[in-house]
């Protein structure tokens, strides 16, 4: 039995997927099992007669051999350490050993060491710690607001952008349901893609929704969502980011407000198409009747503008030179030829109230014609008529029937804002 008992033990070292070593008290090599070459790529006996410890990385050499130690002085004492060991080939793997003293066994009479390459795991376990901090850094300083909610819409973490955005610290949050923060209009609507994503309907879903700040201020933000299962495929937990578009909302609704303003004045806009007669010399325009109308008239008639009469600087100083002189000044300077009792005498005085009269046209073989006009201003050079008879230039005009007529000449003539014309006449001296 005691035969079958070592045939057993030795078939167990010897087809073991992990290592056993025997080391003296001073770390000395006494035994390597067959395991050795391929884990390690060693030889069984390559190692016999080497201090183990030279083989541990300078990193973890302190530490295995500090653990070592305490196994020989303990003899009841099993210590566990993880350790950096040199491959045959140059590479480091790491070994997870339990050691035992078994210094007073004489069938042993040495400190056993059993080691396991965890070198897969150990890499495993590091890309993950590596996600791990990755995911927190996202999830903790991210742009973008970010929430880890129960399958009961209980929020359990939220990072420092969610809280910003609705005014929260996060203790405030934490444990309370997402309708709280969810604006009414929107809840339901969130409430049926939650439970999709949470049932395994649609794990995935992104919703345009408003929340409520703190101060109970809606804002409008983008929640894409995503669920996160156990190996079972057990809802643990829903996962959220939310993009505040508050700003891309109000300028949507900016660009509305506008669209529908353009909309509304264009429909009230007449437009003008088409060829339009105008008279190069007078700028009447011939109607759809046949009638010569000014311009004012008839975009007045065929549109909503409306105009405001004034006169520009060219036009006043060839019609009223006088005034163009008042307000623009003389343009000659101390030049000027004219006395003050000249300038004085073209002065015109501005009737308070228009005053109607007649005046005679010659008109050549026909004789004279009697023309109707009102007088504006009068002064000792000339005055200004309003008139219904269009004049040319130079035309010499006297009144009728006056003991003291007076002859005139015209000196411009200019459409007025009724229809009729505006004449400015400089008086004939004797």
């Amino acid at each position: 039995m005691r035969g079958t008992n070592a045939e057993f033990f030795h078939a167990l070292i010897q087809n073991s997927s992990d290592i056993v070593t025997i080391l003296s008290m001073d770390g000395t090599v006494l035994y390597e099992s067959p395991s050795v070459d391929r884990v390690l790529g060693y030889a069984q006996d390559e190692l016999l007669g080497r201090n183990v410890f030279e083989l541990v990385h300078s990193d973890d050499r302190a530490r295995a051999l500090a653990a070592f130690t305490e196994i020989v002085k303990r003899r009841d004492l099993t210590l566990s350490a993880e350790f950096s060991f040199l491959h045959k080939d140059g590479s480091w793997r790491v070994l997870d050993a339990t050691g035992s003293n078994q210094l007073d066994n004489p069938l042993i009479a040495g400190i056993v060491v059993n080691s396991r390459d965890v070198t897969e795991r150990k890499i495993i376990e590091e890309k993950l710690r590596q996600s791990e901090e990755r995911f927190r850094r996202i999830f903790e300083d991210g742009p973008l607001g970010m929430i880890i909610v129960d399958p009961d819409y209980r929020l359990l973490k939220a990072n420092k952008a969610f809280c910003k955005m609705l005014g929260y610290a996060e203790q405030e949050l934490t444990g309370r349901s997402m309708e709280e923060f969810t604006h009414p209009e929107d809840w339901e609507k969130s409430e049926t893609l939650s439970q999709r994503a949470l049932t395994g309907v649609n794990p995935l879903f992104q919703l345009e929704k408003r929340y409520l700040r703190k101060s109970r201020e809606s804002v409008w933000a983008t929640l894409t969502a995503t669920t996160v299962p156990d190996q079972e495929g057990k809802i643990l937990y829903a996962l959220g980011m939310i993009e505040d578009i508050s700003a891309r909302k109000a300028a949507e609704r900016e660009k509305e407000e506008l669209i529908i303003q353009l909309t509304d004045a264009l429909a009230k806009i007449k437009t003008l198409r088409g060829l339009i007669p105008i008279c190069a010399w007078c700028k009447k325009i011939r109607d759809d009747r046949g009638y010569w109308t000014r311009v004012e008239t008839y975009i007045r008639e065929h549109s909503d503008a409306t105009f405001t009469h004034c006169i520009c600087p060219t036009c006043l100083k060839k019609e009223d030179p006088a005034t163009y002189a008042d307000v623009f000044g003389n343009g000659h300077g101390a030049g000027n030829s004219k006395s003050k009792k000249e300038e004085r005498a073209e002065e015109r005085l501005r009737l308070k109230k228009p005053v109607a009269c007649t005046f005679q046209l010659n008109s050549g073989n026909a004789g004279t014609v009697v023309l109707n006009a009102v007088l504006e201003d009068l002064s000792d050079a000339g005055m200004c008529l309003s008139i219904t008879y269009p004049l040319t230039q130079n035309t010499v005009l006297f009144s009728d029937g006056s003991a003291d007529h007076r002859l005139g000449v015209v000196r411009w003539c200019a459409p007025a804002e009724t229809g009729s014309y505006r004449v400015g006449i400089e008086f004939l001296h004797d």
